[in-house]
Formats: C-alpha cells, sequence, structure tokens
C-alpha cells in the first residue's frame, strides 16, 4: 500500500506525540528486507477507511490560507527577497517572543528549503514545505567581537539571510558593519535570533560556546505561521525585496 507524504507526516506527529522527552539506544541489531514494487498492489480497504478520517482533516489544515504574497519571492545568495522576507518576520517574531527588541537575525542558506514562494495564497503547508525540520528560535547575548566573526563568517560565504544588521562585502570580508543602524561596537553585547542548530555550532558555526542561550519554545515553523497570521490581521501581504542590508563591491 502507497502512503502518500501527508500520511507520513500525520504518523510522525503522532509518534512525536506520545514518544518521551529523551529516548537511549540499549541496543540495536540491523535486519534488511527487500521491498517489491508493484502497480497491482492494491489499498486495504480498512485500513483505508481508518486513515481517511485523518488525512482529511490533515488536509485541510494543511491547505488552510493564511496569507496572501504580493509577488513571487525568490531565494538565493545573501540578499533576495524571499530571504530578507523570512528574516525581517523572523526577527519581529522573535523580539514578540523575547518580550523585548531583538537586535539582529541570521538564517544559513540551508534554513529555507524551497526556492521562492509563488504569487497569491501562502498556505500552512506551504511554510512547513519552506521549514520541514523542527529548529526552535533561540536568542543568544554576544559581544560586539563574537558579532562580528560571526558577519564575518557569513560574509566569507557569500552572505547568508539577514536582518537587523548591515554590510559591504569586499573580497570576501565584511566592511562597514551596522546593527541596528548603528556602527558594530566590540565593548557592546548584542542579542541575536538563531535556530538552536546554528546556535549550536551546525554549519560550522563555531562562535557562541561561551555564548548566553536562551530557548524561546518556539519552533521556528510555527513563528513563521503565527507571523504570516499576524501580518494578515493587520492587512499587510507577504512581501520582501532586496535592498542594501548585504552590499557588494
Amino acid at each position: 500500500m502507497k502512503l502518500s507524504l501527508k500520511l507520513l507526516l500525520l504518523l510522525g506527529l503522532f509518534a512525536t506525540a506520545c514518544k518521551p522527552s529523551r529516548i537511549f539506544l540499549a541496543d540495536e541489531k540491523a535486519t534488511r528486507y527487500r521491498v517489491a514494487q508493484s502497480d497491482t498492489l492494491q489499498a486495504d480497504p480498512a485500513t483505508e477507511a481508518m486513515i481517511q478520517p485523518y488525512r482529511a482533516k490533515l488536509d485541510g489544515l494543511m491547505n488552510e490560507v493564511i496569507g496572501q504574497a504580493a509577488k513571487e519571492l525568490s531565494y538565493g545568495d545573501g540578499n533576495s527577497p524571499m530571504g530578507n522576507w523570512a528574516c525581517d518576520l523572523m526577527l519581529q517574531q522573535a523580539s514578540i517572543y523575547y518580550g523585548k527588541k531583538v537586535d539582529f537575525t541570521a538564517i544559513n542558506r540551508g534554513g529555507l528549503r524551497i526556492r521562492s514562494l509563488s504569487k497569491g495564497n501562502i498556505t500552512r503547508g506551504k511554510i512547513y514545505e519552506l521549514m520541514p525540520f523542527d529548529n526552535a528560535l533561540w536568542i543568544l547575548t554576544i559581544d560586539g567581537t563574537t558579532a562580528e566573526k560571526f558577519i564575518q563568517f557569513m560574509a566569507s560565504k557569500g552572505g547568508w539571510p539577514l536582518a537587523g544588521a548591515k554590510y559591504t562585502i569586499h573580497d570576501g570580508k565584511a566592511e562597514s558593519i551596522t546593527i541596528g543602524g548603528e556602527i558594530l561596537r566590540g565593548d557592546k553585547n548584542y542579542t541575536l535570533c538563531l535556530s538552536d542548530f546554528i546556535a549550536n555550532g551546525g554549519d560550522n558555526v563555531n562562535f557562541f560556546t561561551n555564548a548566553k542561550k536562551e530557548d524561546l519554545n518556539k519552533l521556528m515553523r510555527d513563528a513563521f505561521i503565527e507571523g504570516v497570521i499576524r501580518e494578515t490581521k493587520e492587512g499587510k501581504m507577504i512581501d520582501g525585496k532586496v535592498d542594501d542590508r548585504i552590499g557588494k563591491h
């Protein structure tokens, strides 16, 4: 019997809801099985009948329209409409959850999993496609020296999407760095919103060992869904543009 992606997602949600917070592997044995594919295999009616109500509920949830995109938003290295929109929204939501202004944020290149958002309806399921992983929002408090190291790292990679900060890339290095509209200072502390993946050293980001880290207890995906719903209620459309936050010369 063939299982749809949505069914697998549903079963995964059930498994996640039931599992304990920690799982330890006491013993492990691997066995290989060969599964033959055939177009003649038929779905089991009893199983289909059992699954159908859950499938219908999941379809309704994933197909719910939560916002509208003003235009097609493409995603690319550094400064792109979709990357800038995503980081702006992430910074706004992080500040709401944190209860005070967060200085800047960034998303690694692989943090967004689709290459564009089409003009028109944006569904809850589209945000799941954008962020299929359970990455959580964390707040890091870092000094100016660490902030510069991180920004220099992003510049060396051609620039990651970011919000709240600006800089220019010249020969692979960041110049004219500002955070919150002010020149970066080495003796000042900054709040930085990142995914837990990057905050804990993912993508070779190893600058935050000594940073103060706070878990906002919010998945990035849920933050984006809530942000889109909030802006829709405010009469805003999903939109992003290329601006001067990452310049190149």
